[in-house]
């Protein structure tokens, strides 16, 4: 595991090899432990995304940015929160979508028969009601539309860029 991050790591500028992500990041793995989410250096996120994917990783504490376009399947989902802050003043249930992406997770296809989603409230009067619950879990996902176009402008970048 450590031959795994030195490697990684010789590729960057000698200050960048001791920021605390990645000296953090180290230590976890090396009980077989990490962390994803949105405020980790891109690097530091592939090189999670890797052990993980190696089987390296038994514990990984990760936000949605982990579940985003990338196949990672494990044997169990836990949600410490089914409320998410999105801005506004008070937190929403997870939408259909966002739930059955991170729980989608959960069963690792040829090694699991089956996988295992477990929702932990830490306050039992923060109980979801079961029309909440429903709507989460069963209502079909939001369509998706991209917003991408092929420009003539990215064309020509792409064409000068090798």
């Amino acid at each position: 595991m450590i031959q795994f991050f030195n490697q990684a790591l010789s590729n960057l500028k000698m200050e960048d090899k001791h920021l605390d992500q990645f000296r953090n990041l180290a230590m976890y793995a090396e009980h077989g432990y990490a962390i994803h989410h949105g405020d980790l250096l891109p690097f530091a996120k592939e090189i999670v995304e890797l052990l993980f994917s190696q089987g390296l990783i038994k514990v990984l504490l990760a936000t949605e940015t982990f579940a985003m376009g990338i196949n990672m399947p494990t044997k169990t989902v836990i949600f410490h929160s089914i409320k998410k802050f999105d801005g506004s003043e008070s937190d929403r249930f997870l939408n259909s979508s966002e739930y059955v992406q991170m729980s989608g997770r959960a069963g690792r296809r040829g090694l699991d028969e089956k996988g295992t989603v477990v929702i932990m409230v830490k306050d039992p009067n923060q109980l979801p009601e079961p029309a909440d619950m429903a709507k989460m879990m069963d209502n079909p996902g939001e369509l998706l539309t991209s917003k991408f176009r092929v420009t003539y402008q990215i064309i020509l970048n792409l064409y000068t860029s090798k």
